[in-house]
């Protein structure tokens, strides 16, 4: 887990409010431990899967659109990686503006939270064309 949060601390990205399977808020680091401590108790499925993660990337009030990202996120036995990453660019009122996917080696590599905010404003054919050379 350490090295996820490097990766996203290196890449600019805040790790202190993000949401694990639906259901478990906080931190990075302590949202992640409390659903495996959940799983622990039979509670949820573990790391049997990939898990969920949930963050804001963009929220400046809730008169404003606001930016999130969903990852998916798979323990290979020594570290978690990123296999998936859906940023959606809201309205104020929740209506989804754009949508954005990133799978495999791109989501892998996790673009820099800047170039992921240019996705999710910018004109994305664009901005993807220049992180895939």
């Amino acid at each position: 887990m350490e090295m996820l949060i490097e990766k996203l601390k290196d890449k600019g990205y805040d790790v202190s409010a993000f949401q694990t399977n639906g259901g478990f808020n906080g931190s990075l680091r302590d949202s992640v431990n409390r659903y495996l401590e959940a799983s622990l108790l039979g509670l949820e499925k573990g790391l049997v899967n990939e898990i969920s993660l949930r963050t804001y990337l963009e929220y400046n009030g809730e008169d404003k659109p606001y930016t999130e990202a969903y990852m998916k996120v798979k323990y290979n036995g020594h570290a978690f990686n990123i296999t998936q990453m859906q940023i959606n660019r809201n309205s104020r009122d929740g209506a989804k503006m754009k949508e954005i996917n990133l799978k495999g080696e791109t989501a892998a590599l996790l673009p820099p939270f800047k170039e992921i905010m240019a996705m999710a404003i910018e004109d994305k054919k664009k901005v993807v064309r220049k992180f895939n050379r």
